[in-house]
């Protein structure tokens, strides 16, 4: 028996319509995975490079991206905020399949602490998550004013900035503080500084309120820094919590197995909840103790003429007449306040102004000297000096 044409089309065009119904079905029966209301862990990662670092930035991306890969990011979230020297500035959002723009910036200013403000609020509006990090790659020189630490005999006392570089404008530690809390007023779970010289007791005071812990380094950071680190260790910061420390001892290990000049590091991890404690015994040995009249027999950890950046307890011993007995209860703080740090035993070598690393406590301090009383007046005006050295 023939069929018809036009039964036959009709039964193919029938026979079509249930296929694609079956396959719509079988799309619904197995959706692909909404994104939760809520993350485990959103990692804001701020790269102010519009200074000589800005052709670094697109490597760290790309070190960032790698390292994401082995992440969950069904349930995490990795957003970049990149400035360049001589391009507009990114907010990225890192997935498995790279990097997506969620918007493109003309002429902004990275070291306006107005511009940090509002990346992280938008972040934190974008991507709510359950906890909160932040790493901050830029130049930087602790609590230092502006220009102070090249030339501490003679600066403009009245730019007081010291962090995140954007041409020749930087921000305070103050106001980094300030701009970088959460609408919520939570604490981050950690802020990473792939920066120099933030592992100063002045700059984890300031940021006891807004963090409960901070990676940093005494030392210079030499370039480039954490780049490996992010492509192999990234995951260890979206654990929960998140293994700094795990992280800073990777980074201290890369660095301390390379030879020369480049077996250079300093590490430090620090429990900022235990801050006010320790800040408070530190400065109570030294108002009981004896000024010190030559600091440059003290550990340092810059390579300046004049130096700014000593050890923390090296400092305190020296107050004391160098009677260990009288840092039995601040060596007990500092144990529960340093979840790690590792020091190279030089910084540099062959190179100007490298120096030796005897003593690396974890921690550095300002010490004010005679010749610098411009910068001793800007010291006495820190939190840290105001709330526990008076």
């Amino acid at each position: 028996m023939l069929h018809s044409p036009i039964r036959m089309k009709f039964h193919s065009f029938l026979y079509i319509i249930s296929t694609l119904l079956f396959l719509s079905c079988q799309k619904n029966d197995n959706p692909s995975p909404s994104p939760p209301e809520i993350y485990e862990k959103t990692l804001i990662a701020y790269l102010a490079g519009d200074n000589n670092l800005s052709a670094e930035i697109d490597s760290k991306i790309d070190a960032l991206a790698s390292g994401f890969l082995n992440v969950d990011e069904s349930q995490n979230k990795l957003i970049v905020f990149a400035d360049y020297r001589d391009r507009n500035s990114l907010l990225l959002e890192i997935s498995h399949h790279g990097a997506a723009t969620l918007q493109t910036f003309d002429d902004l200013d990275a070291a306006d602490p107005s511009t940090l403000q509002k990346i992280i609020s938008q972040v934190y509006s974008l991507f709510p998550a359950k906890s909160y990090g932040l790493l901050c790659f830029s130049h930087a020189s602790g609590w230092l004013p502006q220009g102070a630490f090249s030339n501490p005999l003679e600066y403009d006392p009245t730019r007081s900035k010291s962090l995140i570089m954007d041409g020749d404008h930087e921000m305070s530690i103050a106001d980094f503080a300030e701009a970088i809390r959460l609408p919520d007023q939570s604490k981050y779970d950690f802020i990473l500084f792939e920066t120099c010289h933030m592992a100063g007791i002045e700059v984890a005071y300031s940021l006891r309120d807004v963090s409960s812990r901070m990676l940093a380094s005494s030392a210079e950071i030499v370039s480039p820094g954490f780049l490996e680190c992010y492509k192999k260790d990234l995951k260890k910061l979206f654990t929960n919590p998140a293994d700094v420390s795990g992280f800073g001892t990777s980074f201290f290990d890369l660095w301390n197995s390379q030879s020369g000049a480049r077996r250079s590091a300093t590490v430090s991890v620090l429990n900022l909840d235990q801050l006010d404690s320790l800040a408070a015994e530190a400065g109570r040995i030294v108002r009981q103790g004896n000024p010190v009249s030559n600091p440059e027999n003290i550990q340092h950890f810059d390579r300046n003429l004049v130096h700014m950046f000593f050890d923390l307890r090296e400092y305190l011993l020296a107050v004391t007449g160098y009677d260990e007995s009288q840092l039995t209860d601040f060596d007990n703080l500092l144990k529960h306040t340093i979840e790690y740090e590792n020091a190279t035993p030089s910084f540099l070598p062959g190179y100007p102004y490298s120096f030796k690393i005897d003593k690396h406590c974890g921690l550095t301090i300002y010490i004010q000297q005679p010749e610098l009383e411009t910068l001793n007046e800007a010291y006495r005006e820190t939190d840290f000096y105001m709330d526990n050295m008076n």
